[in-house]
């Protein structure tokens, strides 16, 4: 009686749950690589109310440590406020925020840019006889609205599942950026 009631216990456990493995074998069967429909996304950025962008950068910089000079790696955050155009550069580790200021210019070039983009935020991504590694994609970027934050650049594994990025036009985002952070030190506030 001891040996047959765990027995059973064990064996006859049934999981009444519905499986997703039908849909999944429906999306592999169309092509070698795809990405699950029901789950893709397409945000118009034109039709949110954007207030920030951020940046993430890792800079070599050299720090004096008593009598030595020592070269660390920092992980800057640029954020810029789209309505004000103010530019902080925030460096977490030393506790620092430096302000700048955005020209006209250039705050007109990022605001036409992100009003011409869309993000499209995928679903998730299976590719036929391959693994994918659960190594989660940080990304380049943030953009926030009122309502939402969008990491771009981002995915939840290897394969690129759960992507997020603007779906054209990254590519100019991000030399905007890189003639910003090339420009910095032109880029003082007045007050």
């Amino acid at each position: 009686m001891l040996i047959v009631v765990p027995f059973l216990l064990i064996f006859g456990y049934q999981n009444c749950q519905k499986s997703n493995f039908d849909q999944a074998k429906t999306v592999l069967n169309n092509s070698s690589q795809s990405v699950s429909t029901n789950q893709a996304q397409k945000i118009v950025l034109a039709q949110e109310s954007l207030d920030k962008i951020e940046f993430k950068s890792n800079e070599v910089a050299q720090i004096v440590h008593g009598a030595n000079q020592v070269t660390v790696v920092k992980s800057l955050v640029y954020s810029f406020d789209l309505s004000s155009g103010e530019l902080h550069v925030i460096d977490r580790s030393a506790q620092t925020d430096v302000k700048y200021c955005l020209s006209e210019v250039q705050k007109t070039q990022v605001n036409t840019l992100l009003s011409a983009a869309s993000i499209c935020k995928g679903g998730i991504r299976i590719v036929e006889g391959m693994v994918c590694a659960q190594v989660v994609t940080e990304g380049y970027g943030n953009i926030v609205t009122n309502r939402d934050e969008f990491h771009l650049g981002s995915a939840s594994d290897g394969c690129g599942s759960h992507s997020v990025d603007l779906c054209e036009g990254s590519q100019d985002l991000k030399n905007w950026f890189q003639s910003v952070r090339a420009g910095l030190a032109n880029s003082s506030c007045s007050n």
